[in-house]
C-alpha cells in the first residue's frame, strides 16, 4: 500500500488538538481494529505499540519516513495533531490530507498561514461554528467543509441536550437525518466539541451517527480536559483547559452539578486577554472569580498563583473551584497550597 493524503486527517489547535486527534482515531479503531494509527505532539500510537513521536528539528522527515512505513505495514489512517504554530513555521507545507479539523483558534495564531496550508492542502474543512475565529475561517473557506456545534442551527452536526451529572456527561448528536446519544464518562472526559470532531469523522468515513456514538461512548478519558478531582481536606476541584466561550460553560455547568455549594471560578485568560463574552459568562457563571491573563509558558507567574491560592483560602467544605483555561493547572495546583491558618467567613 502506498500513502496518499486520503489517508491523513490533520487536527489543528493547541493541546486540546492532541485529545481530539485521540478520540477521532479511538473511533476509527472502534470499527476497524488495527487499521489506524494515531501521530501526537508526544505520541506515535499504531495496532498497541507506542512509537517516537515526530520532534523537531527532524519533525518533517520523520513524519514523511513514518507516514511509508505506516502504509507499507497495512495502516489505511493516521490522525495527525498539527499546532497553528508548526504550520506558521512551514512544517506541514504541501502535507495533503483529506479533512483538517479546526476547534478552536487563540487570538495570536496565525490564521494567514493557517488559510494557506488549508486552501493547498485539504480536500474538506471540518470546523467549530461555536469558535469566532473558527467561524470566520470557515465563511471564507470555498471548498467542502463540515461544520459542528452546540446549539442547532447553520452546523452539520450539532449537540443538545447536554447534561452533566457527577459521574457522567451526556449530549444527543443531531443532524438533519439522525440523532444518537452520547455519554462520556467523568472525571478525565472527552470536552463534547471534541466528541462532536469525532463523530464528524465517522460520517466522513461512512459509520452510521450511532455507531460513531457508541464507539465515542466506550472511549477512555482524557485527563485534564473536563477532570473532577475529590479532596478531603478542602472544596472539590474541576480542571477544565479550554478556552472558548462554550468550554467555559460547559466547565461551569459541570461545577454547579458536582458541587453543593458556591462555584469559585480561576480563569487563565489566552494571551491577549477575553473577549466580552468570556468575561460575561464567568462574572454570571461563578459566585466568585479572578480573571488572571496566563503566561506564555502556561506556568501562570505570579498572578495566576495567587489567585488559586485565594480560591483555596475562600473555599468551604461543599463549594467546588473551577481552574479553567490553557494553563499548567498540574504544577500550579502542585506548588500551591492554602495557608493551614487560612479560613473563609462568610459575609452577611
Amino acid at each position: 500500500m502506498t500513502w496518499t493524503s486520503d489517508n491523513l486527517y490533520c487536527v489543528i489547535g493547541g493541546a486540546e488538538a492532541d485529545c481530539t486527534a485521540r478520540l477521532i482515531w479511538h473511533l476509527l479503531e472502534h470499527g476497524r481494529p488495527g487499521e489506524s494509527a494515531l501521530i501526537t505532539q508526544a505520541d506515535c500510537l499504531w495496532r498497541g505499540r507506542r512509537l517516537p513521536a515526530p520532534a523537531w528539528p527532524t519533525w518533517r522527515e520523520t513524519l514523511e519516513a513514518r507516514l511509508r512505513a505506516l502504509a507499507a505495514q497495512g495502516c489505511r489512517r493516521v490522525v495527525l495533531a498539527l499546532s497553528p504554530s508548526q504550520i506558521a513555521a512551514g512544517w506541514a507545507r504541501g502535507l495533503g490530507c483529506r479533512a483538517a479539523v479546526v476547534g478552536g483558534l487563540r487570538e495570536h495564531d496565525n490564521t494567514d498561514a493557517l488559510k494557506g496550508y488549508l486552501t493547498g492542502c485539504c480536500r474538506l474543512l471540518m470546523a467549530n461554528l461555536d469558535d469566532s475565529r473558527v467561524r470566520a475561517l470557515a465563511a471564507q473557506w470555498g471548498g467542502q467543509r463540515l461544520t459542528y456545534a452546540e446549539r442547532r442551527g447553520e452546523a452539520d452536526l450539532n449537540a443538545r441536550y447536554l447534561r452533566l451529572g457527577k459521574d457522567r456527561m451526556t449530549f444527543e448528536a443531531v443532524t438533519n437525518s439522525a440523532i444518537a446519544r452520547v455519554s462520556l464518562p467523568l472525571p478525565g472526559s472527552y470536552d463534547f466539541y471534541m466528541a462532536l470532531a469525532a463523530l464528524g469523522c465517522g460520517l466522513l468515513e461512512g459509520y452510521p451517527l450511532r455507531e460513531g456514538a457508541a464507539a465515542v461512548s466506550a472511549a477512555p478519558g482524557a485527563p485534564g480536559v473536563l477532570e473532577l478531582r475529590r479532596r478531603a481536606d478542602g472544596p472539590d476541584e474541576l480542571i477544565h483547559t479550554g478556552f472558548t466561550g462554550g468550554q467555559l460553560e460547559t466547565a461551569l455547568l459541570a461545577a454547579r452539578r458536582a458541587g453543593s455549594g458556591r462555584v469559585l471560578l480561576v480563569l487563565a485568560l489566552p494571551p491577549g486577554g477575553a473577549d466580552r463574552r468570556l468575561r460575561r459568562i464567568a462574572l454570571q457563571g461563578a459566585d466568585w472569580c479572578a480573571l488572571i491573563p496566563a503566561a506564555g509558558d502556561r506556568t501562570g507567574g505570579p498572578d495566576l498563583t495567587a489567585a488559586v491560592e485565594a480560591a483555596r483560602c475562600c473555599g468551604e467544605p461543599e463549594d467546588i473551584i473551577a481552574f479553567v483555561g490553557r494553563a499548567d493547572w498540574d504544577a500550579l495546583l502542585a506548588r500551591t497550597r492554602a495557608p493551614a491558618s487560612a479560613g473563609y467567613r462568610r459575609q452577611n
